[in-house]
C-alpha cells in the first residue's frame, strides 16, 4: 500500500471565545440600550453580555474591557475569562499576563472547565512565566475531567507526545475518541489520522476515513487534505477523483500554513493525470460546497 503523506495532528491549542450572532440593527439597538440600563443597575450579567456586544458587534475592546472588569469584579465568571483573554492579547486594555491568570485561576475554583483549559494553554506557551509542562498537565486533566472536549484533546496530545510524563499513545487514542464522540472536530481529525497510522489503537483505514469525513464535512483543513489523500489512492474509500479533487480544493482554499501548501502541490501534480473533466468536476462539488457552508 502507498505510503500517504499527512497533515500534522490538531494541537487545538487556542480558545476561540464564543460570542452571540450579530442581530439586526434596529433589534441590537434595542438590545444595547436596554443592557445599557441594567448594566448601570449594577446588574453584572447585564455587564458581562454588554462587554461581549461591544467586542463582537460593535468592535470597541475599551468598552468591553470596562464593563468586563464590572462583571468580573461581582465575581462573574465568563467575564474573568473573556477579560483574562484580552489581557493576555492586550486588546483594548495593556497586556497583563499576572492579572489574566489570577481571573481565570478565581473561574478555574469556581469549577470552569474552560478557564481551566486556557491555563493549560498559559503553562505550555509560556505566557506566565516559564514552560511548565507539568502545571498544563494539571489543569488539562481537570479539564477532562469535567468533561471538556477541548480539555480532553490537549491532555492527548500531551500524552502523544510524552509532555510532562511518558508518552502513551492508546491514552491519548482514547482521550481523542472520547472528545470526537462529544462532536469535537479536531478530536474526529486526531481520531482518524491515529486510526489511519494504527497509534494507539488498531489501523482501520474505513473507520479512520469515517472519522476524517465527519471532520472534513464541519471544515476541518487537515481533514479535507488526508481524505483527498485517501480517495486518490483507494485506501478506506474508494478511488473517486472527483471527491479528490473536491477535498484538496477545499483544503487549498481554507487551509493555512502547511496544509495549504501541500494541498497546492498536491493538486498542481494531480492536474495531469486526473485530466480536465475530473479536475472540473472537483472544483465544481468544492464551490458548491463552499457556497452550503457559508456562515
Amino acid at each position: 500500500m502507498r505510503r500517504l503523506t499527512l497533515a500534522a495532528l490538531a494541537g487545538s491549542l487556542a480558545l476561540v471565545l464564543a460570542a452571540p450572532a450579530p442581530a439586526p440593527a434596529a433589534e441590537a439597538a434595542l438590545s444595547f440600550d436596554k443592557l445599557l440600563k441594567q448594566a448601570e443597575a449594577d446588574n453584572a450579567e447585564a455587564q458581562f453580555l454588554l462587554g461581549v456586544m461591544e467586542l463582537s458587534t460593535r468592535k470597541n475592546p475599551v468598552a468591553a474591557v470596562k464593563w468586563l472588569q464590572r462583571a468580573a469584579g461581582k465575581g462573574h465568571d465568563g467575564a474573568r475569562i473573556m477579560l483574562a483573554a484580552l489581557l493576555f492579547r492586550g486588546q483594548g486594555v495593556a497586556a497583563d499576563p499576572k492579572r489574566a491568570v489570577a481571573l481565570l485561576k478565581a473561574a478555574a475554583d469556581q469549577g470552569r472547565a474552560d478557564a481551566q483549559v486556557m491555563l493549560g494553554q498559559a503553562s505550555l506557551d509560556g505566557r506566565i512565566g516559564k514552560r511548565d509542562e507539568a502545571e498544563a498537565l494539571k489543569w488539562f486533566s481537570a479539564a477532562a475531567d469535567k468533561g471538556s472536549a477541548e480539555g480532553r484533546i490537549n491532555l492527548g496530545m500531551m500524552r502523544l507526545n510524552g509532555l510532562g510524563g511518558p508518552a502513551d499513545a492508546a491514552a491519548a487514542a482514547a482521550l481523542f475518541r472520547t472528545a470526537a464522540e462529544q462532536g469535537s472536530v479536531d478530536g474526529r481529525f486526531n481520531l482518524g489520522m491515529l486510526t489511519l497510522r494504527g497509534v494507539g489503537t488498531p489501523a482501520d483505514s474505513a473507520a479512520a476515513a469515517e472519522w476524517l469525513r465527519k471532520a472534513a464535512e464541519a471544515g476541518h483543513a487537515g481533514a479535507q487534505f488526508n481524505l483527498g489523500l485517501l480517495h486518490v489512492v483507494g485506501e478506506g474509500v474508494p478511488v473517486d477523483r472527483t471527491l479528490a479533487v473536491k477535498w484538496l480544493a477545499l483544503a487549498a482554499a481554507r487551509g493555512t500554513g502547511e496544509v495549504k501548501l501541500r494541498a497546492d502541490e498536491k493538486i498542481r501534480q494531480l492536474t495531469e493525470p486526473l485530466g480536465a473533466s475530473a479536475m472540473a468536476d472537483g472544483f465544481e462539488a468544492a464551490r458548491v460546497w463552499m457556497e452550503r457552508h457559508q456562515g
